[in-house]
């Protein structure tokens, strides 16, 4: 539990640099696995959207950087601000036309697109799939990620509860529109990104760990 929140807290510190703002010379990581899903953290650092500054997700990005060393699979997260919301801009936008990419070269066989949660609210993950739309007649991987939450002791679950992929630019809709390719969103209440929370967030690591080493 302690090496994996250690390696987190590091990874994290890719996207908190500049207070979040992020730096590097591109808008995106991406780091290549084998196993065929992306994980896509498209907030993990501030976005400007509408003239407005949206906080991060806070630990999105760490987790699927985490992810990608655990079980192999292809990450994707956001690492610099440029003015461009991933989840609202238009259909071509430069990480939209990257997933796009890494799914062709790759093989990809499910997206799951990483998200925050307030802590206000009662669910600790909902899952988003605009009711069943974005995965098709894929819905045996619900019952299969679901089963790996609340093997980790996340039991407070809803789906499309709190947010609901109904608009074409919304990642998972964009990619299910274009590609048929089966792709969820995870809202993930900040107890679980939390790390002064350690016991909720090596919950929640365990649960996307084991849910990757079944697609394996």
């Amino acid at each position: 539990m302690e090496e994996k929140l250690t390696r987190l807290n590091g990874l994290e510190q890719i996207f908190s640099i500049n207070k979040y703002k992020g730096t590097g010379n591109k808008d995106y990581i991406y780091r290549k696995g084998k196993v065929p899903i992306l994980v896509s953290a498209p907030h993990a650092v501030k976005q400007t959207s509408e003239h407005k500054i949206k906080l991060p997700d806070m630990c999105t990005g760490g987790i699927a950087l985490l992810l990608n060393e655990l079980t192999d699979c292809h990450v994707i997260a956001k690492s610099r601000d440029n003015g461009v919301d991933p989840n609202r801009s238009e259909m071509d936008d430069e990480y939209k036309k990257e997933i796009v990419n890494i799914i062709k070269n790759n093989d990809i066989k499910l997206l799951i697109d990483l998200h925050g949660l307030s802590d206000h609210r009662k669910a600790d993950v909902d899952i988003i799939t605009h009711y069943g739309k974005t995965i098709g007649q894929n819905s045996k991987i619900i019952d299969e990620l679901k089963k790996c939450f609340e093997e980790s002791g996340i039991l407070n679950l809803s789906e499309d509860k709190y947010y609901f992929a109904k608009s074409e630019k919304v990642i998972v809709h964009y990619i299910w529109n274009l590609l048929e390719l089966p792709a969820i969103e995870l809202e993930v209440n900040w107890h679980f990104r939390n790390l002064d929370e350690p016991n909720n967030l090596i919950k929640l690591i365990n649960a996307l760990e084991g849910f990757g080493q079944l697609k394996k």
